[in-house]
């Protein structure tokens, strides 16, 4: 390869990385904002669970809510993984960006110098 053409790749990664640090900042946020969804979820489901169990008066009705409370529960855990994967793997694709972008940033200071 030329020179130009590693400081032309060297400027496109560096839009590339600069992209991906957003990405990764935005992942990081959606992240969060999944963990309080998912926690918030997985306590209304429990505090319902416990109240229906607290109260026998309430009968068979509330062993059919306790035991759709208990899938419901699994229900939001799975999504939940599985949404948490996604997001590591968003997350590690913007981090192996920015990593390339380095890796240019290194070449094109080494070309300049010599």
């Amino acid at each position: 390869m030329k020179k130009s053409d590693l400081e032309t790749l060297a400027k496109i990664t560096g839009m590339q990385s600069d992209l991906a640090l957003a990405q990764l900042a935005a992942i990081s946020d959606e992240m969060a904002k999944t963990r309080d969804r998912q926690a918030a979820n997985r306590c209304a489901v429990l505090q319902a669970w416990q109240a229906t169990r607290a109260d026998p008066a309430l009968g068979s009705g509330a062993v059919r809510f306790s035991q759709w409370a208990g899938q419901e529960a699994a229900a939001l855990q799975r999504q939940a993984d599985e949404q948490g994967r996604l997001l590591e793997t968003r997350k590690a694709e913007a981090i192996r960006a920015f990593s390339r972008k380095m890796a240019l940033d290194s070449l094109r200071a080494a070309l300049s110098r010599g």
